[in-house]
């Protein structure tokens, strides 16, 4: 990784300015080791800063994805109901209709037998009537 390669880097330096002799306080490649170090430092925490972002990215996408099967479920589930709502509205219509047909022929076949129920009577009374 990057963090691994810059502190080889660091530690290859440093022991060549060791075996050079230097490595006194205030010699430059301890200023040079010390300005490295803080390089690594900042790098290793803008990588941090961006894991823990595409983390929460990736947290994020999973949440609304989570959501969005939610939503597809509730509506697998109201198309559902409402499919079975129409078959019930449909079945009702059928038998509605079945019922006023079987009224309609009731009532025309009460007609037929209340006229012809009317036409013996009215017969009767014109036969009591020549007798």
């Amino acid at each position: 990784s990057t963090k691994e390669l810059v502190r080889h880097i660091v530690d290859e330096k440093v022991r060549e300015a060791l075996a050079r002799g230097e490595g006194q306080d205030d010699s430059p490649l301890k200023t040079e080791v010390a300005r490295l170090s803080e390089l690594v430092r900042a790098g290793n925490e803008k990588i941090a800063k961006a894991d823990a972002r595409r983390k929460a990215a990736e947290a994020e996408t999973l949440t609304k994805s989570a959501h969005a099967d939610r939503c597809e479920q509730e509506l697998q589930a109201v198309s559902a109901q409402f499919a079975a709502f129409r078959d019930q509205v449909a079945d009702k219509e059928e038998e509605t209709a079945r019922a006023l047909d079987m009224s309609e022929r009731q009532a025309r076949q009460r007609a037929k037998t209340e006229a012809a129920e009317g036409a013996a009577a009215a017969a009767a009374a014109a036969e009591a009537q020549i007798l």
